[in-house]
């Protein structure tokens, strides 16, 4: 299995960045937690930055170091051989706007465990697709991870299939017309009469950023599908 994992473990895994705006500490300690109570658990992280030395520090206070993999960054098919790995994909950032690593997940057929945040509520449904926290306490995140560990296999498969639906929305063709509807409902507000350029020139930068976040979603779907 991937990094010499064993094959009967039970794998949360991260990918991204390794930096503090993505609420580190708190995600590697709701493991470490979760790890240190289930002998065959392990940590998966992908990804290199400056809260590496965070991460194996507080891996090593519980002297569960032996259970961490740290693979630094990847790409290509390596990355989607460590999604695989993966039984449950774990995010506690709450100032993503994006959420595309979580979209990647989602078309591995991996659910997800996440705090609340925009660009990830857009795609987690509690109890659909995975757990969508709403409060940031170690102790909920850890006995969520804990909740899909001990479901059935049936169960797993339902929350798999939902992962797999949820980032088949995002595709490209998708994306496209769910624009479409964007531009219909900003022509909508604009009153007959002379154009305000002001009002016009702010519903465009919002059709904008709305084709940008559905774009980098469809292109992380297509990414994890290779």
């Amino acid at each position: 299995r991937f990094m010499g994992i064993p094959q009967e473990a039970f794998v949360a895994g991260y990918v991204g960045r390794l930096a503090p705006e993505k609420n580190l500490p708190f995600l590697a300690e709701a493991i470490r937690k979760y790890v240190a109570r289930r002998k065959n658990a392990q940590f998966l992280v992908v990804g290199s930055g400056p809260s590496e030395d965070v991460i194996r520090e507080i891996f090593d206070q519980g002297e569960l170091s032996s259970r961490l993999h740290l693979t630094g960054s990847l790409d290509g098919q390596d990355l989607v051989d460590a999604y695989h790995a993966m039984d449950v994909f774990v995010f506690a950032s709450y100032t993503e706007t994006q959420g595309m690593v979580v979209t990647e997940a989602l078309a591995a057929c991996r659910p997800v465990v996440a705090l609340d945040a925009p660009g990830v509520r857009e795609v987690i449904k509690d109890g659909y697709n995975g757990r969508l926290l709403k409060h940031r306490d170690v102790s909920d995140f850890t006995a969520a991870i804990a909740q899909l560990a001990s479901i059935s296999p049936r169960r797993r498969d339902k929350l798999r299939q939902a992962a797999s639906e949820t980032a088949q929305r995002f595709s490209m063709d998708r994306c496209a017309r769910k624009l479409l509807d964007v531009y219909r409902h900003v022509l909508k507000q604009q009153p007959p009469g002379p154009r305000d350029e002001s009002v016009w020139h702010q519903a465009s930068e919002e059709v904008k950023a709305e084709w940008e976040l559905l774009k980098n979603m469809a292109e992380a779907v297509t990414r994890a599908l290779k």
